[in-house]
């Protein structure tokens, strides 16, 4: 073979060899981003986003039959579902679920329903109804109850003004018929039957629940009620130790929707809503 012939046999090799070696390079480089996740960030983000929605999936497939059951779902992930490990802190942090920005109104003897006040009523069960805001709260509340094999039960809820009225004048004509006098079945009767005009329940923002009687107290769904009804906006409205600014006497039933912010804060502070809005 000539020197000629050598020397253009030598450059053939050497770029083959060159080629060989550039796809080599290529291969290394690209070939080895493919088997690290980290290199690869729009990889890393669909993977990502991928084990996100099959969490998330999982989460929202769980009570999800109702708006109440999502929100009850959503508590629940911050509780352990144990009545005895509710307390005040917890009721502030969940404050945002039923936060209402203005103040909660005010009806009582000396405070009438407000001339024109139409409550926005929906069905909260069995025949009764509430405001939709006091509906939705129920709803929860009442959800996060059964998870902790607690049953409650409305026995009373949004009552129109006329229905207040035959309530109050029969009550009165049991006492007449007693033998007490006009005056006497009136103050009686007021002590647990708001006046017609100032009953919550006229509302649409107050529940009485499981008994309208005093060892209600006593029972375990009170207990329950007293510890996690702030975390869904409800009071018990009349306690024992503040009839004298009530004016209506204990009543452990009767539960107030006033928006968990408010709630909390009256709890916190032991207040009732008379106070509360006079000392805000």
């Amino acid at each position: 073979m000539s020197k000629r012939n050598k020397r253009r046999s030598g450059v053939r090799i050497f770029l083959a060899l060159l080629i060989i070696a550039g796809f080599a390079c290529v291969w290394f480089v690209w070939g080895g981003r493919d088997q690290d996740p980290e290199s690869n960030p729009e990889r890393s983000d669909s993977d990502s986003r991928s084990e996100y929605s099959s969490t998330s999936d999982s989460e929202s497939n769980s009570d999800s039959d109702s708006d109440s059951d999502s929100i009850t779902s959503s508590m629940s992930s911050r509780s352990d579902n144990s009545t005895s490990s509710r307390s005040n802190n917890s009721a502030a942090s969940d404050t945002g679920l039923f936060y209402e920005p203005e103040m909660p109104i005010l009806v009582n003897r000396d405070n009438h329903i407000p001339d024109g006040y139409d409550p926005d009523l929906v069905s909260a069960g069995n025949g009764f109804y509430l405001s939709r805001k006091a509906q939705t709260a129920w709803n929860a509340m009442n959800s996060a109850a059964k998870n902790d094999g607690i049953t409650l039960r409305i026995v009373s809820a949004y009552r129109s003004n006329e229905r207040q009225t035959n309530n109050f004048n029969s009550k009165m004509q049991e006492y007449r018929s007693e033998g007490k006098t006009e005056e006497e079945a009136f103050a009686l009767t007021a002590a647990y039957i708001a006046i017609p005009g100032t009953s919550e329940h006229t509302l649409g923002l107050a529940v009485d629940l499981n008994s309208l009687e005093q060892p209600f107290e006593n029972t375990k769904e009170f207990r329950w009620l007293a510890q996690n009804s702030v975390r869904f906006g409800f009071i018990m409205r009349y306690p024992k130790e503040k009839v004298d600014i009530t004016k209506i006497n204990y009543e452990p039933w009767h539960f107030r929707y006033v928006g968990a912010n408010h709630a909390a804060a009256m709890k916190e502070k032991n207040l009732v809503l008379e106070e509360y809005l006079k000392f805000s």
